[in-house]
C-alpha cells in the first residue's frame, strides 16, 4: 500500500470563557517529585475535545501548603463542591463526576501548536452570564445540570460552604519559564497547567 502522507491537522479548543463538566477523577503520582495530585478531566461546553486539569498536594512548606488549599478552594467553589470532602477517608471523588463549574481557557504555543490549559476558575456568579452547557457529541443536545450536581449545590449551599471564608493571603505566583514543555503537572499548584493529550 502507498500511503499519500499530509500534514496532520490539529485542533485545539478556542480561548475563551466555558461551562465545564467533570467526567473523571483519579489520584496519580508526579513522576519527577512522587506528590500525589488530582488528575479532573472536564468535558467544555460546546467541545468534542476534553482537557485535563492537576492539582498537586505539596506540603514541603508552610508556604507550598497555603497554595495547595488554595488551588483546592479555586476548584471546589468553581464547581459546588465542598473541598473538605478531600479530607475524607471514605468519601468517594466519583460523586464529584458531572458536576459543573465555569473556567477560563488560555493557550501557550508550542512547536507551532496552540496548547490549552485552565487559566482560571470562574465564580458561581460569573458563570449565570454564560449559556446552557453544550454538548456536541450528543446530537447537539443542551443540557443542564445534573440532579446530583444540583442537589449538592443546594446542600453545600444550605451549609455555608460557599459563603466568604477568612483565608490566608495568596501567595505571590513566581513567574515561571515556559520554554519546554513538561508533560508533568506544575508542582506550584498553579492554574497553568497544560491539556496536553499524551
Amino acid at each position: 500500500m502507498k500511503w499519500q502522507y499530509s500534514t496532520p491537522t490539529f485542533s485545539t479548543i478556542p480561548q475563551g470563557n466555558y461551562r465545564a463538566r467533570i467526567s473523571s477523577v483519579t489520584w496519580d503520582i508526579t513522576r519527577e517529585t512522587n506528590k500525589q495530585m488530582l488528575v479532573i478531566t472536564l468535558k467544555i461546553s460546546g467541545q468534542k475535545s476534553t482537557l485535563k486539569h492537576y492539582i498537586v498536594f505539596s506540603d514541603a512548606t508552610p508556604n507550598e501548603v497555603n497554595r495547595t488549599n488554595w488551588s483546592i478552594k479555586r476548584f471546589c467553589d468553581a464547581f459546588a463542591l465542598d473541598p473538605a470532602t478531600i479530607s475524607s477517608d471514605n468519601y468517594d471523588l466519583n460523586k464529584w463526576i458531572g458536576s459543573e463549574g465555569g473556567v477560563t481557557i488560555e493557550h501557550r504555543s508550542y512547536k507551532d501548536y496552540k496548547w490549552p490549559f485552565v487559566k482560571t476558575f470562574l465564580t458561581r456568579k460569573q458563570l449565570e452570564f454564560l449559556p446552557p452547557y453544550y454538548d456536541p457529541s450528543n446530537q447537539g443536545e443542551i443540557h443542564q445540570p445534573s440532579a446530583q450536581a444540583q442537589a449538592q449545590v443546594q446542600q453545600y449551599a444550605a451549609q455555608g460552604v460557599f459563603q466568604q471564608q477568612q483565608l490566608p493571603p495568596q501567595p505571590q505566583q513566581q513567574p515561571q519559564q515556559f520554554g519546554q514543555i513538561n508533560p508533568e503537572p506544575i508542582d506550584t499548584n498553579s492554574q497553568n497547567n497544560f491539556g496536553i493529550p499524551f
